[in-house]
């Protein structure tokens, strides 16, 4: 997550107040970078993967790329958050079913 000062950390959030659009952003330590918008609206299971590593970000839907960037990503102290903002508003209606974070080879 990103604490919302400096550019670091990554957050994958709702489309400002757009009812099904999310999208993933993160900082490189100078700007922040917005990209893979995706809509999730049909009521059906969908994966959505988000990689980093020292090769960039890529985040995909259903193994569909939704964005990819070769610039790097700069690292933040902020907790991991699910389901919304610490202040407030934006919150994910829906159901988590499975969540794995790990580390890639």
């Amino acid at each position: 997550n990103h604490p919302g000062q400096g550019f670091d950390g990554f957050v994958f959030q709702k489309q400002h107040m757009a009812r099904d659009e999310y999208v993933f952003s993160y900082g490189d330590g100078k700007k922040w970078i917005e990209f893979g918008t995706v809509t999730i609206a049909d009521e059906k299971i969908h994966v959505l993967q988000i990689e980093i590593n020292e090769r960039g970000v890529q985040v995909k839907n259903d193994d569909v790329v939704m964005g990819a960037s070769r610039i790097q990503y700069s690292d933040s102290r902020m907790p991991l958050q699910l389901g919304g903002l610490a202040s407030g508003g934006r919150y994910f209606n829906g159901k988590i079913n499975e969540l794995y974070i790990g580390v890639s080879p």
